[in-house]
Order: C-alpha cells, then sequence, then structure tokens
C-alpha cells in the first residue's frame, strides 16, 4: 500500500522551510532538496 506523503505535516514543514530561507539569493536549491528530504520526492503538488 502506497503512504500518503501530500499530508498537512509535511507542507507545514516545507513552509518552515520556505520562510527560513525567504529573501536569500541562492535559496533555491536548498530548498528544493529539503523539500525532496521531506516529501521522499518532489511530487507534482510541490512543485
Amino acid at each position: 500500500m502506497a503512504k500518503n506523503i501530500l499530508t498537512e505535516e509535511n507542507f507545514e514543514k516545507l513552509e518552515r522551510v520556505i520562510e527560513e530561507y525567504k529573501g536569500q539569493r541562492g535559496a533555491l536549491m536548498p530548498v528544493l532538496q529539503e523539500g525532496q528530504r521531506i516529501f521522499g520526492c518532489l511530487p507534482l503538488e510541490v512543485q
């Protein structure tokens, strides 16, 4: 059975990461990497 990775908790974690990097140059890759760590992949719903 597939595990649902699109949980509210995971989106809240990603929001905290985005807030941490907000306004910083070069933040895209670290944010994407952290999103991949949180979700295990970057599903279309997260992209």
